[in-house]
């Protein structure tokens, strides 16, 4: 028999149920063909760990363009206030596009999230600057310390 590449149940070779191929060997864990999956008889691990299993720092991580966008654009924000809500908007959707990526995704929540925090101060100050701005011009007294 020629053996599967992806792991599952399958026909035992030696017959007499279905035993586990974990994607490299076979594994000892057998079950009868036509029980559930909590008949398993004996579950033995072999070959490398599943991806969503390896230790920390091995997996790679992807970064998506919204959230490199949203970081760059947060960073242009403390130059150029208006970019700030660009930087928010793009921060969120960045953020939704990433909630169904799972854990290899971290990457882009973090570049995300710095692009909205950074987006959101550089805006905060930006209209805090036009209000004091605006109440300079149109005072008659201006502002003035005295």
């Amino acid at each position: 028999m020629t053996a599967p590449r992806s792991p599952g149940w399958y026909p035992a070779p030696s017959g007499g149920g279905e035993q586990w191929w974990n994607g490299v060997t076979w594994s000892e864990s057998r079950r009868d063909g036509t029980t559930s999956r909590a008949a398993v008889t004996h579950v033995t691990p072999s070959g490398p760990p599943p991806a969503a299993a390896q230790a920390y720092g091995t997996a790679t991580s992807q970064m998506t363009p919204a959230a490199l966008a949203a970081f760059v654009t947060g960073l242009l924000s403390i130059v150029l206030p208006i970019a700030g809500i660009v930087a928010v908007i793009l921060g969120v959707r960045a953020l939704s596009g990433a909630r169904f990526a799972g854990p290899l995704e971290t990457s882009s929540r973090t570049y995300a999230t710095i692009g909205i925090v950074i987006g959101a101060i550089t805006s905060l100050f930006g209209v805090v600057g036009i209000i004091f701005f605006i109440v300079a011009i149109f005072s008659s007294t201006g502002f003035t310390i005295s």
